[in-house]
């Protein structure tokens, strides 16, 4: 079933038509589905390209339900991983990009202070896991400058500076 989640992705890469993203997204699903019954042992990797599907289709439908999704999707992605795992720092990067999304369409400030304290948490992580900070970082500096310009904080803008 994986499989055929990629395939469709794939396809829509090639033909940007929205039905192959939607059957994506409906494989996904039926994947995390068999996934938990049969084989769990990658069930991360299914929620996180199910949430980053979701979160694609969001950025352009406007669906709300979507970022809601993707985000449940990926928080569920990341509590799965075991601690210390390789690939936590890039499952987090998209849950915080899932809150980010999310506070751009409702101005709760409470996504984002969730982005920017995963972001830290993966900042202070990624010493031991990740030796590339770049996306990281550039992350964190655009979620400070999303919260600075909600709430004029003038601390924000002094953390970017020391970016």
């Amino acid at each position: 079933m994986d499989n055929l989640v990629t395939a469709l992705a794939n396809r829509h890469r090639y033909s940007s038509k929205f039905l192959d993203l939607e059957g994506a997204i409906l494989a996904g699903r039926e994947a995390v589905t068999l996934s938990r019954l049969n084989d769990p042992t990658n069930l991360p990797n299914i929620l996180n390209n199910l949430g980053l599907f979701l979160l694609f289709i969001f950025e352009q439908k406007h669906h709300f339900e979507d970022v809601n999704e993707a985000v449940y999707r990926f928080q569920e992605a990341t509590s799965l991983m075991p601690d210390g795992h390789v690939d936590i720092w890039g499952y987090s990067l998209n849950l915080s990009n899932g809150f980010q999304h999310r506070f751009e369409h409702t101005d709760d400030i409470t996504d984002i202070n969730k982005a920017i304290t995963i972001l830290q948490e993966v900042v202070n992580l990624s010493s031991e896991v990740n030796t590339d900070m770049c996306s990281v970082l550039e992350s964190l500096v655009y979620a400070l400058g999303l919260r600075y310009k909600h709430s004029g904080e003038q601390q924000d803008l002094e953390l970017q500076g020391t970016m």
